[in-house]
């Protein structure tokens, strides 16, 4: 109880605003939400998203980006479509190679001088299957401004996305049927950039 009331005297402060939230339903009135900046890229692509890249990033070393990334090339490899592609951006992102099947279409784009600039370079589809880590709202973020779609669990979000939203696809990872979720999450898209395709054309 001490320790809880010297706590109150400090202004805490978070990346995600339910936590934030959180802490003053628990007497932390001093809590405060701020978002992380981002370095936005000057040259952004204005072209179409190509909904056959899928790109997760992350500092590999750490377990829960480890796990989602291993979920996603496990979901990648049974997909079994040579169309997709799937690159991971990031910090130890060699540390998946022993992860990776021989002859499959997974890049790994190690310690990368600007993770934002590879998303803009890319411009394709972004999956976190993140079960726990509030770094990952951040991430989405740089994604979602360099115009890439976002496929990604309940824990990778929050209410500061919300204004990208038509371009947000939840997924349930703690569901049984989540990779026919994420399938079904693809086809819309892919249904979606035709369609965009088509009306430019005309």
């Amino acid at each position: 109880m001490a320790l809880k009331n010297n706590l109150k005297k400090y202004i805490l402060v978070f990346v995600n605003s339910e936590e934030c939230d959180l802490a003053k339903n628990f007497g932390f009135n001093k809590a405060k939400h701020i978002n992380i900046g981002l370095d936005v890229p000057n040259n952004l692509i204005k072209s179409k998203v190509d909904p056959y890249k899928l790109i997760f990033s992350g500092n590999f070393n750490y377990p829960p980006n480890k796990q989602a990334a291993t979920e996603l090339i496990n979901f990648f490899t049974k997909h079994n479509d040579k169309n997709y592609s799937l690159t991971f951006i990031g910090f130890n992102a060699n540390l998946l190679k022993n992860f990776i099947p021989n002859n499959s279409n997974i890049d790994l784009l190690d310690n990368v001088p600007s993770v934002i600039q590879e998303l803009n370079r890319l411009r394709g589809i972004y999956i976190s299957l993140i079960s726990f880590g509030s770094g990952s709202k951040n991430k989405i973020m740089q994604a979602l401004v360099t115009g890439c779609y976002v496929i990604a669990s309940k824990e990778s979000l929050d209410n500061s996305l919300n204004i990208y939203k038509d371009r947000i696809f939840e997924i349930n990872i703690h569901d049984k049927n989540w990779t026919k979720v994420l399938s079904n999450h693809l086809k819309k898209i892919i249904k979606n950039q035709s369609a965009i395709s088509i009306s430019t054309n005309q």
